[in-house]
């Protein structure tokens, strides 16, 4: 940490401090948060990239689509496939499912796409984890910082009038509190404000890339099992 900050919080009086180690605090939950999210919104992206293009690449065995385990844990896509996959499964069987029989009615289908749209639901969710935590921070941060900067300002005064002078070393401890809680508080907003928007836009966009595909594979499932 620059000296200066560590000057000023040690000049500062005990509630500034107070303020200034909450609002540090809430950094390092927000960094955890960011890093997590960074890990894995891109394996999910990754991941989902691999299993789009192997589904895509042999359309003759959509219902059968193997995909590494390590790799299908973090796999937004797979997660909607699997679903989809087990419905049929539960309805069909894997026989039928793998003769291409068209067997399948449009209610269990429409159950099928109820199972999907869980899935995308239920990952959504999973993508989402944490995200209020970085939402928080950005909005209680400069809060406290102001609250930092508000008391500072008002011992600064008080010290003045006590002591009838506006001297440097009178005021210095308000003063200090002030700025320490200010600038901690943007240095923690800042970060967490720039995540959660493009954490939110690229969730948005693994959200529209996830409808798209289970449009693709439902279509794929009327096509080849259900009877006309």
């Amino acid at each position: 940490m620059n000296s200066t900050l560590i000057q000023t919080f040690v000049t500062s009086d005990i509630v500034g401090q107070i303020i200034t180690l909450a609002i540090v605090a809430l950094s390092i939950v927000a960094w955890f948060v960011i890093l997590d999210k960074i890990r894995y919104l891109r394996a999910a992206e990754k991941n989902s990239q691999l299993f789009l293009q192997q589904y895509r690449k042999d359309r003759n065995h959509l219902f059968s689509v193997h995909f590494p385990r390590e790799r299908a844990s973090i796999c937004p896509f797979y997660k909607v496939y699997e679903a989809g996959m087990k419905e049929l499964k539960h309805h069909m069987g894997n026989d039928s499912i793998e003769a291409g029989t068209p067997v399948l009615t449009e209610l269990q289908l429409e159950e099928v796409e109820d199972a999907v749209q869980r899935a995308i639901s239920d990952e959504m969710a999973a993508m989402e984890r944490m995200m209020i935590l970085l939402a928080i921070t950005a909005v209680v941060g400069p809060l406290m910082g102001l609250l930092g900067t508000v008391w500072g300002i008002m011992n600064a005064f008080n010290a003045m009038a006590a002591h009838g002078s506006p001297s440097l070393l009178i005021v210095a401890p308000g003063i200090a509190g002030a700025l320490i809680t200010t600038v901690v508080g943007l240095l923690v907003a800042i970060p967490s404000v720039g995540a959660y928007n493009i954490f939110l836009s690229r969730i948005r966009r693994l959200s529209g890339a996830m409808e798209d595909f289970a449009s693709e594979f439902v279509s794929a499932v009327r096509r080849r099992l259900v009877a006309h």
